[in-house]
């Protein structure tokens, strides 16, 4: 291999611990940077690396950088400082290289409304070199594989969004990447849909020992597919390990209590919080979600809510969230951060 176009030693394991023809990383960045306009702080300095067979996930709200990430991976835009190495090649120098072997997923999707399922799959494994013959084998495989087989005929501005998704996917792995970028892909989808994208992912990370790189708004797909996890904000990488060893960042248990139907969840929130051992509070519609100190708690927030007659029907008792570890660095949950008063003025930007 050309030594300029290898992967930083710094980035790589220790050189002496493993064989010297050892597969390089699928990505390396190295203190990366990319400006984002005058309304979206610039990705900054960021450094990590996914090893080839990983399956990493990107959370965090919107604006946090998570598309541009994949953009820059996916050799669609070059940094503006540092390095980035997708599958050894330099995503610079020698974007085309590290192209042959990753398949990449926008939330738009990227599809031909004209053309049947089966022609948009064809065409985008003709385009990534395969033959006439492998194009239409690979087509039917894959078409099979996330359950569009019945819908193959037809055109792809009339599938409804949870077939265009499962057919973008389909797009993506036309060529049989090494690497593939999802931005998203499950976005706005119910859980059946969502399970048929996964148990397509699953199904070629386990047969072609693919590398998958998903961004997604779903923290708890992160949490239970996601080997490793990515916590990104306003263009910053703050944490990154699996999802157990990010939940270990956040001490003590998460308690849920569900309560009665009309309940106050506003004041119940406000009583909560003001008890020893309760760290933060978040409300929803239906419930309110604590950080403890210990699960000897709980009986202490139950019996302050009950003498202020505010019922709880469950109380849940749990790990801390991927929303908690986000809280834990930022002071503030993803939900709260993708209001248009915290990430800048005017509608949040989808990256």
């Amino acid at each position: 291999m050309d030594t300029t176009n290898q992967w930083p030693a710094l980035m790589a394991r220790p050189l002496e611990s493993e064989p010297h023809d050892v597969e390089p990383p699928a990505i390396v960045a190295d203190r990366v940077g990319k400006a984002r306009g005058a309304r979206r702080p610039p990705l900054s300095r960021l450094s990590f690396r996914v090893a080839q067979g990983e399956i990493v996930g990107l959370i965090g709200p919107l604006g946090a950088g998570k598309s541009t990430l994949l953009r820059l991976a996916a050799t669609l835009t070059v940094p503006d400082s540092g390095r980035l190495y997708v599958l050894g090649h330099d995503a610079h120098t020698h974007a085309m290289l590290a192209r042959r072997s990753l398949g990449y997923m926008s939330q738009s999707g990227g599809l031909d409304p004209i053309l049947t399922g089966e022609e948009q799959v064809r065409l985008a494994g003709r385009l990534r070199g395969l033959g006439r013959m492998a194009a239409r084998r690979r087509a039917d495989e894959l078409l099979a594989l996330v359950d569009l087989g019945a819908l193959a005929g037809y055109r792809a501005g009339l599938y409804p969004l949870a077939a265009r998704k499962r057919l973008s996917l389909a797009c993506a792995l036309a060529a049989h990447p090494r690497l593939l970028l999802l931005d998203d892909p499950t976005g706005d989808l119910p859980a059946r849909e969502r399970q048929l994208i996964w148990t397509a992912l699953r199904h070629v990370r386990a047969e072609e020992r693919t590398t998958i790189v998903v961004a997604t708004h779903h923290l708890e797909e992160a949490e239970s597919v996601c080997e490793r996890v990515g916590i990104l904000d306003a263009g910053r990488l703050i944490a990154l390990g699996s999802p157990s060893e990010l939940q270990a960042q956040v001490s003590g248990a998460t308690v849920s209590l569900h309560l009665a139907a009309g309940s106050d969840t506003a004041t119940a929130a406000y009583l909560i919080e003001r008890l020893s051992g309760v760290r933060s509070v978040w409300t929803r519609p239906d419930r309110l979600e604590a950080q403890v100190t210990s699960v000897h708690t709980l009986p202490s927030m139950i019996r302050l809510l009950e003498e202020h007659e505010i019922t709880v029907r469950q109380a849940l008792v749990s790990k801390p969230s991927l929303d908690q570890v986000f809280f834990r660095h930022t002071g503030r949950t993803i939900r709260d951060a993708q209001l248009p008063h915290v990430v800048g003025t005017g509608a949040p930007d989808p990256c």
